[in-house]
């Protein structure tokens, strides 16, 4: 008997990625594109989370609501609130991550064939979720000459009549740029005019360094769903919590609220624990979150001013998140790949090639500052003196 399945889409294994797990495992990697917290070194204060696993595994209930938990919907909207950005509890739901999230706002909104606008450079997962989905992905691009800003007019101009959603990263992965005010009222004014909504990813939105986050959800004229989590807020990827906040006008907020529902009462997938430690999480969360920012701060800003001082390596300087593109003036005409197996090679420093992001011109790398300030300065020496001896 033949079994049919799909055809496999699966990245093969790269000689870089050989190379990474072989330095990983003789423990000669000094990693900078680690983007795990727990590996990085943050850990949310464990009092306050046993304590809860104390008091829940004590009664251990399940009462499982298609929405999530109301106790943890309303902390999450209260968190919103804080921010000026009106988020109901009854248009709040709970998912188990926000690679859920998206699959889950798919299903519910969309049919087979039609488009998802999503920015470029970008995280190299939408493609798989939207062709998992039976969708389309359309590029709009990031421009570097202009802080990776989007172009709210080449946005318009990409839209048809199977686009059905547009995907914002704010702040971006692997950029590190904020849409600014301008640019969010401008596409929020082009979606909202073509019927089009918008997924804004935020999962970085507690690492800003300069200036504030300009939010879609604050347009009250767009449908708008907002995607966060634990993983990142709170360094807690191993709770699996995420959710999406459903904002824009009150009749399509109510159908796409229902939609999402319906599908997420398919599978219920995130925990009862977590949802029960979530509002624990926001309340005991400021001073952890403050102190994990200007960790990250520090780095960024060693970051910025090892580019200046290095040689051949250019950045745009980002706002917000934990990643960067650097520039590389090789001089060797190497590939992005190449260089980036070569530069591991030399010095157990491994960082991402740009084209795993959709950058296609020069040679370029993307790399993250979270984790130890000493090991990046460490890195960032390596890179150095491998530019110096190319």
């Amino acid at each position: 008997m033949t079994y049919r399945v799909l055809p496999d889409s699966t990245p093969s294994i790269t000689p870089l990625h050989e190379l990474y797990r072989e330095k990983m495992a003789r423990g000669a990697l000094i990693d900078l594109i680690e983007t795990n917290f727990h590996r990085a070194g943050f850990r949310f204060p464990a009092e306050p989370l046993v304590a809860r696993a104390t008091e829940y595994f004590g009664t251990r209930e399940y009462h499982p609501e298609a929405k999530g938990s109301l106790d943890a919907r309303h902390a999450i909207s209260a968190h919103y609130a804080a921010q000026g950005v009106a988020a109901d509890a009854e248009s709040i739901v709970i998912t188990a991550s926000t690679s859920e999230s998206y699959s889950i706002i798919f299903a519910a909104l969309c049919t087979a064939g039609d488009e998802i606008l999503i920015p470029t450079p970008g995280y190299p997962l939408f493609e798989y979720l939207i062709e998992y989905a039976g969708l389309t992905a359309t590029s709009y691009r990031l421009n570097e000459a202009d802080e990776w800003q989007p172009d709210p007019e080449e946005i318009a101009s990409l839209i048809t009549t199977d686009t059905r959603l547009l995907i914002l990263i704010s702040p971006n992965n692997p950029t590190g740029s904020i849409v600014d005010f301008e640019r969010i009222a401008r596409i929020a004014r082009v979606c909202a005019s073509h019927g089009i909504a918008v997924i804004c990813d935020e999962v970085f939105s507690e690492f800003v360094y300069d200036g504030s986050l300009p939010r879609p959800a604050e347009h009250p004229d767009l449908l708008c769903f907002t995607l966060n989590g634990a993983s990142k807020m709170f360094a807690s990827p191993d709770l699996k919590i995420a959710w999406v906040a459903v904002t824009g006008p009150n009749e399509a907020v109510d159908t796409a609220v229902d939609a999402i529902e319906t599908v997420n009462d398919v599978f219920l997938n995130c925990g009862a624990f977590p949802q029960s430690v979530l509002p624990i999480l926001f309340r005991h969360a400021p001073p952890f979150i403050d102190a994990m920012r200007a960790e990250l701060r520090l780095n960024r800003n060693a970051l910025t001013e090892w580019t200046g001082s290095a040689g051949r390596v250019e950045l745009v300087t980002p706002r917000g998140g934990i990643h960067a593109i650097l520039r590389i003036d090789d001089g060797l005409l190497r590939s992005d790949e190449k260089w980036a197996y070569d530069l591991l090679d030399a010095t157990g420093v491994h960082v991402h090639p740009g084209y795993l992001y959709g950058i296609e011109e020069g040679l370029t790398c993307v790399v993250s500052f979270v984790g130890p300030h000493a090991r990046l300065v460490d890195g960032l020496g390596r890179i150095s003196g491998f530019l110096g001896h190319r």
